[in-house]
């Protein structure tokens, strides 16, 4: 385990890009985001305790996000054997990240259903106007 210093606005984490260590954030905080369509999406922050790019790790994939210091930050970085094993043998690092993963997963679902309520809004919309000229589906 080492520690690493990133500098406002460096990368920490590249979507996509293959990834071999796990960094909990021990000061500062990293924005979490993804680009589509030439939009950058901000999909959370990290702050000092929490774990950036377990997801990986854990999956054994490459990230679906990338990150990006917002100001200085430093961090431990874990490569997965390290990250295994603290998770392993403290319990509350453990609790920690299934707290977060579950926040994060509920923030995700709490978002699918906003989008797809706004959605089924503009179908209604729409059918409606169509309905309201004569026309047929």
């Amino acid at each position: 385990m080492q520690w690493r210093e990133f500098q406002d606005g460096e990368m920490i984490v590249g979507e996509g890009a293959a990834s071999e260590f796990v960094y909990r954030i021990l000061t500062g905080e990293v924005e979490i985001f993804t680009e589509r369509t030439g939009k950058r999406i901000v999909l959370g922050t990290v702050r000092p305790v929490e774990f950036l790019g377990e997801m990986s790790i854990i999956e054994r994939r490459p990230p679906n996000a990338s990150a990006r210091a917002k100001g200085p930050v430093t961090a431990e970085q874990l490569e997965r054997w390290e990250f295994v094993q603290l998770i392993s043998e403290q319990p509350t690092a453990a609790h920690r990240l299934i707290e977060r993963l579950s926040e994060r997963l509920r923030l995700a679902n709490d978002r699918v259903v906003q989008l797809t309520a706004a959605v089924g809004d503009e179908q209604q919309s729409t059918a409606d106007s169509v309905s309201d000229r004569g026309d047929y589906l």
